[in-house]
This record gives structure tokens, C-alpha cells and sequence, in this order.
């Protein structure tokens, strides 16, 4: 990342009280930009989703300011705030109201005052980029859940943000479905350079695509950092009730149980397999001389 990229999303002092007197978020101050691609990382409860409503003007927040490229989140026109920023929720069912895929793609534009022709030509490359083209017809009722999700992302896309904030995208979908929602947000902001902010509490693919992770706990953020400071704390990870990934795991288990000389901490299969490549000379004579 870049240290001069502009500065998209500027949250400072911020708190969310709701009716009842929780207090979800409470004194956070969160920065995105331009090209990150984060992931806000909490246990249920945590208050990421809470945090993601007010960054949406979603929820109005009891203190503190909220600054959307350099302009305050109050001022924003509704039309022009989610052309720039993008929201798809955890249920798609609470944003897909058309009857169609391609008619709902296309609402977002219609409301922009398109035409029909620059309509479909945003909605035929939002659906494409999710690999939901051939879903243009169908109806979005006799979709699957993970179908809706994509659909609900293509929505979001046909209005051309420059951020694309998500809550829960991989909730609901099996393990294929939430390799290909991070697959594709990555190339999204890989190839297109869209900005991603994504609440989540899925811990296991996170390393391969997010550059940096805020956690979240009782509405305050604990830590932010890269991959490897977060899942290298351990004392961080169990205050937030957060797990290492799978791989990650398995090779710390590797470590205490069989004295593997482990060096840092894998949290992809790529790294680990190079570790476990350059273990295993030593593995091999170690078994031998058993």
C-alpha cells in the first residue's frame, strides 16, 4: 500500500449507542485507503456490524465523525454517496427486490438517470465480473443463497463505487462459495483497484487477501495490523475469541507436539508448504534415526 494513496474513509472518536443503551461501538477511529483491502474481524457481537451501518449512514453515531473523501458523511447527497460506496449486506435477500437479476443490476443505474443502452452495458459487466452472466434472466427467487450473494455484489458493482463495503460476504455459503467470494473481491481489488472494507469473523482464507485487519471486541478496536501481527498474537486472539486459521493451526500444533524447529507462523498453504519444504531434510534424518 502505498503511504501517499489518498486517505477514502476517515472515522474518528467514533461511538454508536442503540435505544436500548448498548453501547456497539465505542470510541473506534478507523482510516481506509484508496487500494486496501481490509477486513474488520470480530467475534458476533464484536460490533463490526454496527461499525460497517454507520460508515453507510445506516445508523447515526452518538459521537464522532465520519469523513468519506475528505467531505463529512452528513453532507453527502444519498445519490452521489452510494455511487461512490458500495454496500452489500450479510442477508442479500434484504437488497435483491426486483424480479430478475438483470432487472435488479439495473436499478442502481436507472435511478442515476442512465440510459437504457448505458444501463445494460453496466449491468452486463457487473454480472460478468462476478460470473453471474448467465444468471441475467433467471428469477432471483429460484436462486441459490450463494447466487443471491454474487447477484447482490453485481448490484453494487453496476454503480461503479470506488468502495465496496461488506458485511458477512462468505455467512451462509459453503467452503467452495467462500473461497470464490474472496477470489473475487481479490481480483476486484487486485485488477480494479476498488477499495474492500469487510466485516467478518471467518478467519481461514483472510491472510490470502486482506493486507490489513482491525479486531474488533465490545465495539473498541484492539489491534490493526497485517496478517501476521494479528494471527501472531496470541493474547489478541483470545481476548477477541478468534481463532487462528486452519493451516495456521495445524502447524502450531505441528510445533508443540513434535518440536518442529518451525520458523514464524504459515498462514497459507503456500507458506506452509515452503517451511515444510525446508523442514523436511531434517524430518526425514530425525525419522531415521528412530
Amino acid at each position: 500500500m502505498k503511504a501517499e494513496s489518498e486517505l477514502v474513509i476517515d472515522a474518528v472518536g467514533l461511538s454508536v449507542a442503540y435505544p436500548n443503551g448498548v453501547q456497539a461501538v465505542d470510541g473506534v477511529n478507523f482510516q481506509a485507503r484508496a487500494g486496501e483491502f481490509i477486513a474488520l474481524l470480530g467475534s458476533n457481537g464484536s460490533g463490526k456490524t454496527t461499525l460497517i451501518k454507520a460508515l453507510v449512514r445506516l445508523l447515526k453515531p452518538s459521537r464522532g465523525t465520519i469523513r468519506i473523501f475528505d467531505k463529512e458523511l452528513d453532507v453527502w447527497p444519498a445519490k452521489e454517496l452510494y455511487q461512490r460506496v458500495g454496500v452489500v449486506f450479510q442477508n442479500p435477500d434484504d437488497q435483491l427486490f426486483a424480479s430478475t437479476v438483470e432487472e435488479d443490476a439495473a436499478f442502481g443505474p436507472r435511478n442515476l438517470g442512465l440510459t437504457q443502452a448505458q444501463t445494460l452495458e453496466r449491468v452486463e459487466q457487473a454480472l460478468l465480473s462476478v460470473g453471474a452472466l448467465s444468471l441475467r434472466g433467471r428469477q432471483v427467487h429460484e436462486l441459490s443463497f450463494g447466487e443471491k450473494k454474487r447477484v447482490a455484489v453485481a448490484g453494487a458493482l453496476a454503480m461503479r463505487p470506488a468502495i465496496l463495503i461488506l458485511d458477512e460476504p462468505t455467512a451462509g455459503l459453503d467452503p467452495a462459495g467462500e473461497r470464490r467470494m474472496l477470489e473475487l473481491l481479490g481480483r476486484l481489488n487486485g485488477e480494479e483497484g476498488l477499495t474492500i472494507v469487510m466485516a467478518t469473523h471467518y478467519v481461514d482464507l483472510l491472510p490470502l487477501f486482506a493486507r490489513r485487519l482491525c479486531v474488533l471486541n465490545r465495539g473498541r478496536i484492539l489491534k490493526t495490523g497485517s496478517p501476521a501481527d494479528i494471527f501472531g498474537d496470541g493474547r489478541l486472539l483470545s481476548d477477541a475469541d478468534l481463532r487462528l486459521p486452519h493451516v495456521a493451526g495445524l502447524m502450531e500444533e505441528f510445533k508443540r507436539c513434535d518440536g518442529a524447529p518451525i520458523e514464524g507462523l504459515p498462514l497459507t498453504t503456500v507458506e506452509a508448504r515452503r517451511e515444510l519444504r525446508r523442514l523436511l531434510p531434517a524430518l526425514e534424518g530425525a525419522h531415521d534415526e528412530r
